[in-house]
């Protein structure tokens, strides 16, 4: 299994509220900075029992697995790894 991770920064400004006071409004950000990360944080497969998911990834990947893995004879499932942070 070869696993590719694609790098994602999840970003939002916060919504004003003048109800709230700031340990609120931060939990509020909080809990929707980790939804949007828990979203986008996934694995992708794009190769599988010798068939490409698209004709983009095998444009794409091919050349590279044949260059990089020269002593990997058979490959089974390929997946493409994105993970999100929270930027600081």
């Amino acid at each position: 299994m070869i696993i590719f991770s694609k790098k994602r920064y999840i970003f939002t400004y916060p919504d004003y509220n003048s109800d709230d006071d700031n340990d609120i409004t931060n939990t509020k950000i909080n809990i929707e900075i980790e939804r949007k990360i828990k979203k986008n944080t996934y694995d992708k497969i794009i190769f599988d029992n010798d068939i490409w998911i698209k004709e983009s990834y095998k444009k794409r990947y091919q050349g590279l697995f044949k260059r990089e893995f020269k002593e990997i004879d058979n490959i089974k499932k390929i997946y493409k790894t994105n993970i999100a942070w929270k930027k600081d």
